[in-house]
């Protein structure tokens, strides 16, 4: 019991750490629940389909194609994977902002949001279903943080906020 203590601590104190067992944690469970659910739903459209919405999945999307090649029953796991790039980039955003931030309320929110999408069952379930949901959760908390730390003043992060909206579309 102390061994776990003292790794708990460790883990605490060193927050790249933290991060990255983190997503390694998502990552595992991706994996495993990807090889169990079969390919389906939209994904046979968002792969065939190039399309502005989305743009960031669209185009790695064509990438995975030439690297790849055509989706296939032995390498769908691979495009699912796409997923994992997203929350990976989260992860490092969140640690990016952790880092930055000297307000421990918002510091305890990152940790909070960091252990939510690591032991939550819908947004494992979903990032394997609709992989681009890890591209908007990466957009939402990426658009969150830069509001957030953008000014202090509503109504400067109400005028940031609405330029978000315009590019949103896109994400």
């Amino acid at each position: 019991l102390s061994i776990l203590n003292r790794i708990i601590k460790m883990i605490i104190k060193n927050q790249k750490l933290f991060f990255s067992i983190c997503f390694i944690i998502h990552s595992i469970q991706s994996i495993n629940l990807g090889l169990i659910r079969s390919w389906g739903g939209d994904e046979w459209f968002s792969y065939r389909d190039f399309t502005l919405m989305g743009l960031p999945f669209s185009i790695l999307g064509e990438i995975q194609k030439i690297i790849i090649g055509p989706i296939s029953k032995d390498n769908f796991i691979f495009y699912k994977i796409q997923s994992i790039l997203w929350i990976g980039l989260l992860f490092y955003l969140l640690n990016y902002f952790y880092t930055i931030t000297k307000d421990r309320r918002e510091r305890n929110y990152i940790n909070y949001v960091s252990l939510f999408l690591v032991f939550s069952p819908f947004i494992i379930g979903q990032s394997q279903v609709f992989r681009y949901y890890n591209l908007y959760l990466l957009s939402s908390f990426f658009i969150y943080f830069i509001v957030n730390d953008s000014s202090t003043n509503f109504n400067d992060k109400r005028i940031f906020y609405y330029y978000t909206l315009i590019i949103s579309p896109f994400i």
